[in-house]
């Protein structure tokens, strides 16, 4: 387990605390006696997941643990909620896909118009570089 935080330091290293978020790493082979219980089982489920996916050896007196393993157990899932849920990922990524192009039309007609970049980026969303990238080549 690695902590980071994510405050800066001044040139002496002295960290000066201005955000109160610290990015934890966190790799279930490198799990240690020292590793706190509320991690350990969460690294314990991913571990036994790859490794004893038919038999894992996890904590499931933990409650967010024992949920976790009831949501994604395909045995509670009916092959007709298994289709459903295929179904509606491939809409979710048209709907993404399609509003992508929109983006994309809408960024160009603007580009015609002589609209400045960062006008066309509040329109569509699109970030700076992309923006560049269509003024740049008209054909993508």
């Amino acid at each position: 387990m690695l902590i980071s935080s994510l405050n800066p330091r001044n040139l002496k290293g002295v960290e000066r605390k201005i955000f109160n978020h610290e990015l934890i790493y966190l790799n279930p082979n490198y799990k240690g006696e020292d590793t706190p219980t509320n991690y350990r089982d969460w690294l314990d489920l991913i571990y036994e997941s790859i490794h004893h996916p038919e038999n894992p050896n996890i904590n499931i007196n933990n409650k967010g643990v024992k949920r976790a393993t009831e949501i994604v157990s395909f045995e509670n899932i009916s092959p007709d909620e298994w289709e459903e849920a295929k179904i509606e990922a491939a809409k979710r990524k048209v709907v993404r896909l399609e509003r992508e192009e929109e983006q994309l039309r809408i960024a160009k007609n603007a580009i015609k118009a002589n609209l400045p970049n960062d006008t066309i980026a509040q329109i569509t969303g699109l970030s700076l570089e992309q923006i560049e990238t269509l003024r740049n080549n008209p054909d993508v």
